[in-house]
């Protein structure tokens, strides 16, 4: 039976996955549970979406281990409802293993509740209140691995409608209202109807006596939309009579899905139709839109109102007169009213949920005719009402950070299956809910209106100085005011040691206070553009000494704050002509950096790194060792006549310039040169 495996589903489902909580198992074995602590009550919700959460559990043992979980869950006043266990599992050593609730469930071993198997039967949901689930391991031969974990969740009914129109305790001056009210949250493919009653307050009644006492005025038991025009047909309302109002909410079995039953608030209305004056009507339409991106906004409420122009001492108001006329936009954003007030100024209050609400009214505000092509553009509302504050700080040293950007953004997170059938949860942010704030002297950044209860994502950027920074994931969620949150940023260069040595009597020694430089070559590209046709693009490799530093008593040094920012540049040059001057668009761009040791010192011979180094921004990178060739060097030697050692010789050490040799000198050595360097004639003797 298809509502029996869904609430099975459903049951075990919130029995394994509750809330993003760690459960720590006994020896080796960990679980971690993740899921919504406020899960939805339909069942389609589950019957459409089965992998919903995870569990992630670890064997820490060093063998393959046979497992069995077993579950309950209890609620706060039935008591225990459910419980089941799974199939054997085989578990690998040292791996993590990711299991959904289809996995984990053997739909054999469920026992549950009847009571509450014959309501979700009866209402496709199961009943509001609080659930404790409890998980337990054990080996297949019965072994404890991972003992009673409880987790509560709760299920919690959606609102029931609210009224929106007409207001509470507003006086109307149409003869046929149109009321509206909010619609109930449910499932798609979830049909609901809504019940309207109106009925007459009479003297001394509150409005909850008239509507259980009193005939309705007028009821439709089967309105299908959230609004309602009063019908022609009905019964008339009397000028000078007060109404009460309600709408209950229910499901295609009659039982309501809401909380509160399924009832709305009671409002009152005043009736009071004038009519004695006719007056005349025009059309007043148009579309609404968002602000930022220019799409149509469906589901938005326009309020029209005519207005009375009032001057006193100077200055001019805009006053609502009390009667209004109330439109929903359709999915192209458009709206329409059929009877707006002619040759009178008016007002429109536009609002829709995520947007701020918007009133336009004026001089320019005035209905000489029918007007059919009116703009109204809503921006997006700030995400909430809770502080988050804190301070941004270098990774490396922990200082605050100063003047740097920081942005706040509402997450969703989204239950992804990939093709293997693995479940697990992305972290998306919402381009349209953010907040930006700049870093004070002193690091401090302060949101006042974030998102209560919702995942956030906080990104810092402070360039060309620091690399884009984001917090993001499953420990970033606001309950409350947020006071102290610590954001760090790596910055934007690195830092790179090494150790310079020499060679001094077939032993490596420390080389001390040798200036130790870095030569950084950059891989530059080039483009350029002429009479508007851009060229392709180009490299140029550009050296450049980049940064020093002295090597200590130990030969060690540490070159810091290698910058890594790759700027690019558009330059403007000019090719002169006898008559024109031609421009021409040079845009630089840095692609790449490495880097190489050099060291120059009167000591030793120049000296530069055979290999290049590529830094990882913000960290730090070791060049190993860089062994130096002496400038001076000693010669030894021996002094022997024959074969024996002559003691107290004095020995010179001459330097000698190299001189190529010259043609004479080329000439005598192949004994073809007269004694003075000349040619000999042919056959005479010569040297």
């Amino acid at each position: 039976m298809r509502i029996h495996s869904g609430l099975v589903l459903l049951l075990l489902s919130l029995a394994l996955l509750l809330a993003v909580a760690p459960v720590f198992g006994q020896g080796d074995f960990t679980a971690i549970l993740t899921f919504d602590p406020y899960p939805s009550p339909y069942i389609s919700d589950w019957e459409n979406n089965p992998a919903i959460g995870q569990a992630l559990i670890t064997n820490g043992t060093s063998g393959t281990v046979s497992v069995r979980a077993f579950l309950t869950i209890i609620h706060d006043t039935r008591g225990k409802i459910a419980s089941a266990n799974s199939r054997v599992f085989e578990f690998p050593p040292g791996q993590v293993t990711s299991l959904t609730t289809r996995d984990l469930i053997d739909d054999q071993t469920i026992d549950y509740d009847h009571s509450i198997r014959d309501i979700a039967v009866r209402t496709g949901r199961l009943p509001e209140g609080k659930y404790r689930v409890c998980l337990r391991l054990e080996t297949e031969s019965g072994t404890l691995l991972l003992d009673n974990q409880c987790v509560e969740f709760t299920i919690l009914y959606p609102d029931p409608p609210y009224l929106v129109f007409p207001a509470d305790g507003e006086s109307i001056t149409n003869a046929y209202p149109i009321f509206q009210w909010t619609p109930v949250q449910v499932p798609v493919g979830f049909p609901v109807h809504y019940d309207l009653q109106i009925v007459e307050l009479l003297e001394s009644q509150t409005p909850a006596q008239a509507l259980g006492a009193n005939y309705p005025q007028y009821r439709n038991t089967d309105v299908t939309s959230t609004s309602l025009s009063y019908p022609v047909d009905a019964l008339a309302l009397q000028t000078g009579k007060t109404y009460a109002w309600q709408v209950q909410v229910l499901d295609d079995k009659g039982f309501p899905p809401s909380s509160n039953n399924g009832k709305s608030e009671i409002w009152t209305f005043r009736c009071a139709i004038d009519t004695t004056t006719p007056i005349e009507v025009r059309q007043l339409a148009g579309h609404v839109y968002d602000a930022e991106s220019d799409l149509a906004l469906g589901s938005a409420r326009v309020v029209y109102r005519a207005v009375e122009r009032k001057i006193s001492e100077g200055d001019t108001t805009w006053v609502d007169r009390d009667d209004s006329l109330v439109c929903i936009t359709d999915a192209a954003g458009y709206f329409k009213f059929d009877s707006a007030t002619y040759q009178s100024y008016y007002s429109l209050s536009t609002s829709r949920p995520d947007y701020q609400p918007v009133r336009l009214a004026g001089q320019g505000y005035y209905l000489a005719d029918n007007t059919t092509n009116l703009k109204i553009k809503l921006n997006f509302a700030p995400p909430g009402s809770r502080r988050l504050a804190g301070v941004l700080k270098d990774f490396f040293s922990n200082e605050p950070v100063p003047n740097a950007a920081v942005e706040y953004h509402v997450v969703e997170v989204q239950t992804v299956t990939d093709s293997a059938g693995n479940s697990f949860f992305r972290y998306v942010e919402n381009p349209r809910k953010k907040l930006t704030a700049i870093t004070d002297a002193r690091g401090r950044f302060e949101f006042l209106q974030a998102a209560d209860s919702s995942f956030f994502s906080l990104r810092a950027a402070n360039p060309p100085a620091y690399l884009p920074a984001v917090d993001m994931g499953p420990d970033q969620r606001q309950v409350g005011d947020i006071e102290d949150y610590i954001l760090l940023i790596k910055p934007n260069a690195g830092s790179i040691t090494g150790t310079v040595r020499t060679i001094v009597g077939g032993k490596t020694i420390p080389v001390a206070r040798a200036v130790v430089g870095l030569t950084r070559t950059a891989v530059v590209s080039v483009q350029t553009t002429l009479f508007g046709r851009t060229s392709v693009q180009t490299e140029v490799r550009i050296d450049s000494a980049h940064a020093s530093a002295y090597s200590d008593t130990n030969g060690n040094f540490k070159i810091q704050r290698v910058s890594q920012e790759k700027p690019s540049t558009v330059d403007i040059t000019y090719i002169q002509l006898p008559f024109v001057r031609i421009p021409i668009k040079i845009v630089t761009a840095f692609a790449s950096y490495s880097y190489r040791i050099t060291v120059n010192d009167k000591r030793y011979r120049p000296y530069l790194s055979p290999d290049s180094l590529v830094l990882a921004p913000g960290e730090n990178t070791d060049s190993g060792e860089h062994l130096l060739t002496p400038r001076s060097g000693a010669i030894v030697g021996r002094v022997l006549c024959d074969t024996v050692g002559v003691e107290g010789a004095t020995v010179y050490l001459y330097q000698t310039t190299y001189r190529p040799p010259s043609r004479n000198d080329m000439e005598r050595a192949a004994g073809i040169g007269d004694a003075k360097g000349g040619l000999g004639a042919t056959g005479a003797e010569g040297g």
